[in-house]
């Protein structure tokens, strides 16, 4: 404010007054303002006294300074009173002086019962009364503006909100209606056509059709989580490798239908554990790979992966896909990362497509630390990539990486599982490298025999009825027998480990079971037959394809094997119907524990989307989520069928050769 008329006589003419310096301390309080509020005496904080209404966004001296022309609004902290003024620059620069008086309307309709005396109010005079009106009038025209630009910005809001909206309605509109008909129809056809192959058909018409209304429902939910901010990143355990080649598995068979191959490049200093949120890196890649399958018409699709830099156990890990295919038009490429945004009449597959994919990776990948970049060349094939920081896991402390794969031991061993069908390939890879086995079926079997008889070492299973494997081992340190116990177990992470070490336990192996992991454990605790020079072997490959078949077969036998696959089917048979009941009778922990031990022994006979799928029933059983169930265990019937398919698929191919 700006006025001929001298600060004293101003001042007078003025009751609620005070001076703010450079770090906002009040001195020079009038008496009136004393007397209304007891807070304001010299030397108290401007913001302990009032809360600055007017002008907005006025946090310090400075900006008191800058809005000298302006109308001031205080409302008391104590929300008893309220002033308007305008602040006056002192002649040092240092300090602004408020000259006002009871703010009345805001008083009036906030604490009318506050009664103010004649003396609070101002002395009338012409030059200032006219000053105060041409200052209020540009405070009005300002704070006009501002609501005016915030208007402004709420509708262009809306309207984005709008046509986000309109358009989500109409690619769901699409995608849900398309494959809902194709399954309605395709029923429908299906009940009155005679020919099995037609029908054959038509449900598969009907099936692929379902599988696509999965997954746009899946990419709504997960759009919807990330709308709504409700994905948080997890930060767990995980097998790297396994992760990888588990995305190529689910998507073979499709690539190979279109002759496209797909390829997994890992590289030689890439860890198998790590520490992160494997699920979201497994959605991201499954995405990217599933998108450049997609957009192939034939050649190849790679993932590779290699370590960029690392800082002890933290290490850089770069992420690439790159496809053959069709690549992204230049005038496409802004736009490929929007909400339902979708090139499928480019698709050489002809696959539908939300529009989803690609805005929810470049999301997940940001959630996770990273960004989600890609190069293409339209007619010459695309690649994402992004980079993430994960922890590097060292398990040498449960299992030595170095063994001789073809040694043999002395001893006697107690091999403790309630799968029959672990219970026997167990018996017999161990019976094969020289050791005298004897089994048990359950915890409390398993401390009496131990309590008969002395045993060299015993692998004990974890999830058991009748007694669980951590108290059977807790039992037998109790009766002082010291005997070495290791955990066969289908949990990873450090919280299982420290809780199986407290236990009892000397260390633990992770299912599935096979030749190698059970030597590295052997070769800690046991005299080897054999002195030959160990070799090199990698920790626990990938058991995502047939190949986990015939290395069981060449570490048992082909009776042998014959046998236990004959035993697992019975068993799968008995354990999938006692899921089936304890879903409907709802009850979780029996379904946590019919699947816990269908996930290990499925995992071992090489049926990997059995054994994800039971992974997931555990899960959702331990954590008693219905909603997840329901469509978890509707499917589970195709997945034994697929499984039984499989092998039998397996055992003609092992004919023929």
């Amino acid at each position: 404010m700006k006025t001929d008329v001298p600060l004293s006589e101003v001042s007078r003419l003025f009751t609620m007054t005070f001076v703010v310096d450079r770090s906002l301390t009040m001195t020079k309080i009038s008496e009136a303002l004393t007397h209304r509020c007891t807070k304001a005496v010299n030397g108290c904080r401007f913001s302990d006294v009032f809360h600055l209404h007017r002008p907005h966004g006025v946090r310090c001296f400075d900006e008191m300074k800058n809005n000298l022309d302006t109308l001031y609004l205080l409302i008391a902290t104590d929300k008893k009173f309220a002033l308007r003024g305008q602040m006056v620059l002192l002649d040092n620069g240092e300090t602004v002086m408020f000259l006002g008086s009871p703010w009345l309307p805001w008083v009036s309709e906030n604490n009318p019962e506050v009664k103010f005396k004649l003396s609070e109010f101002p002395r009338h005079d012409p030059q200032m009364d006219a000053a105060f009106y041409e200052a209020t009038q540009r405070s009005m025209l300002k704070d006009l503006e501002i609501v005016n630009d915030e208007l402004r910005a709420a509708k262009e809001q809306s309207d984005k909100v709008y046509q986000v909206q309109a358009d989500f309605f109409a690619v769901m509109n699409h995608e849900m209606r398309t494959p809902l008909n194709g399954i309605i129809t395709s029923l429908s056809l299906s009940k009155d056509t005679i020919s099995q192959k037609e029908r054959d058909h038509l449900l598969k018409v009907a099936d692929t059709s379902a599988e696509h209304l999965m997954s746009v429902i899946n990419y709504v939910l997960d759009f919807s989580k990330l709308e709504a901010g409700e994905l948080h990143v997890e930060d767990e355990e995980f097998n790297l490798h396994d992760t990888i080649h588990s995305i190529r598995d689910i998507l073979l068979a499709k690539a190979l239908a279109s002759n496209i191959s797909l390829e997994i490049e890992l590289g030689s200093d890439v860890p198998m554990w790590v520490k992160g949120d494997g699920s979201k890196i497994r959605q991201v890649l499954l995405n990217l790979v599933g998108n450049a399958v997609k957009f192939c018409k034939t050649g190849s699709v790679i993932t590779r992966i290699a370590v960029v830099h690392s800082m002890g156990a933290r290490i850089g890990i770069c992420f690439k896909v790159i496809d053959t295919g069709i690549g992204i038009p230049t005038e496409d490429q802004a736009k490929i990362f929007d909400a339902f945004w979708s090139s499928r009449d480019r698709a050489p597959s002809g696959d539908p497509n939300t529009g989803l994919g690609l805005n929810i990776s470049q999301r997940l990948v940001a959630l996770l630390g990273g960004v989600l970049a890609f190069k293409s060349e339209y007619g010459g094939g695309t690649t994402f990539d992004f980079t993430l920081e994960l922890d590097s896991i060292d398990r040498s402390a449960f299992y030595d990486d170095a063994v001789d794969l073809s040694q043999q031991f002395e001893g006697h061993v107690l091999l403790v599982d309630d799968n029959q069908s672990n219970l026997f390939v167990g018996r017999i890879l161990l019976e094969r490298m020289g050791l005298c086995v004897r089994t048990a079926a359950d915890g409390a079997e398993a401390v009496e025999l131990a309590s008969e008889r002395e045993f060299d070492l015993v692998f004990m299973d974890i999830a058991m009825p009748v007694m669980n494997g951590e108290i059977a081992t807790r039992t037998l340190r109790e009766r002082g027998i010291e005997v070495p116990v290791i955990a066969l177990t289908a949990h990873v992470g450090k919280k299982w480990q420290d809780e199986y070490i407290q236990a009892g336990m000397q260390g633990s192996v992770y299912k599935p079971i096979n030749k190698s992991k059970l030597l590295r454990i052997l070769s800690q605790h046991l005299e080897s037959k054999t002195s030959k020079t160990q070799l090199e072997v990698e920790m626990e490959k990938s058991t995502l394809d047939w190949n986990v078949v015939e290395n069981l077969i060449r570490d048992i036998g082909q009776s042998n094997f014959s046998e236990a696959r004959a035993i697992f089917k019975v068993e799968l048979e008995v354990k999938v119907n006692m899921l089936k009941i304890a879903w409907d009778q709802r009850d979780f922990a029996r379904i946590a524990l019919e699947s816990h031990a269908l996930k290990s022994s499925s995992a071992s006979f090489g049926a990997v989307d059995l054994s994800v799928q039971m992974s997931k029933i555990e899960a959702a059983a331990l954590s008693r989520k219905e909603s997840i169930l329901v469509d978890l265990v509707l499917t589970l019937d195709c997945l034994v069928a697929e499984a039984g398919i499989a092998f039998t698929t397996f055992d003609e191919n092992s004919d023929r050769n």
